[in-house]
């Protein structure tokens, strides 16, 4: 499997940032670590393994893991551990990204198989997807398929940052005309927000345009 992932950048002129996990847990509750007995020693042997930032609340680094069956892993530092089978039929190889996606708890797991993206949640000492209000099923972004979409991204839109699907809409000979729609978090749900249109331009957006085919936060 392919790293997992957990990074940071500074804000570009686009419609998504990368940025590192908070405190996780009900918004307006205090966040509380997630303890028991767990330690480096239950990673499965083969499996990719890489230290997060703080994804319980507690204010130290926690652990994130990917095995070759797609298996999905939290070790927390203060001995928690949670797992969760990703299923997917995409030939690539899964990566998974932690991130505090809108400011407030719990923190969000975005996990690609380069075909789509899981949206997740390590809430209450667990691993569960979220939930669509308007279907009933778990959170899925397409992508790469017309008028779906093409990345992942956070974004501060009015002073609240909130997660963003991407999508390349127009792709001309010095400009990329892009669209980008909220996804409203509310712990383990979510909905469809509003969507917001712009344009980018070659060598001065570049960086920009890139982000629109990736999954950051």
């Amino acid at each position: 499997p392919r790293h997992p992932e957990s990074r940071e950048s500074p804000e570009p002129s686009a419609p998504s940032q990368r940025e590192e996990p908070g405190a996780p847990g009900v918004p307006g509750a205090p966040p509380k670590a997630c303890g028991g007995s767990a330690s480096a020693a239950d990673i499965p042997d083969g499996a990719t393994a890489r230290q997060i930032a703080d994804i319980d609340g507690d204010g130290r680094p926690d652990a994130m893991w990917l095995d070759a069956s797609r298996n999905l892993g939290i070790i927390t530092a203060a001995g928690g551990a949670a797992t969760f089978a990703v299923e997917s039929a995409a030939p690539s190889y899964v990566s998974a990204l932690a991130a505090d996606a809108d400011g407030q708890p719990p923190v969000e797991l975005l996990v690609s198989d380069g075909r789509a993206v899981h949206l997740l949640v390590f809430d209450d000492c667990e691993i569960v997807p979220v939930i669509n209000t308007g279907d009933g099923q778990p959170w899925l972004f397409d992508l790469g398929f017309t008028g779906a979409g093409t990345g992942v991204g956070c974004v501060d839109i009015d002073g609240r940052r909130q997660l963003v699907g991407l999508n390349v809409e127009v792709v001309g000979t010095d400009t990329v005309e892009w669209s980008r729609t909220v996804v409203e978090l509310d712990g383990r749900t979510a909905t469809v927000g509003a969507t917001d249109r712009g344009t980018f331009h070659r060598r001065a957006d570049d960086y920009a345009i890139e982000l629109l085919s990736e999954v950051t936060c």
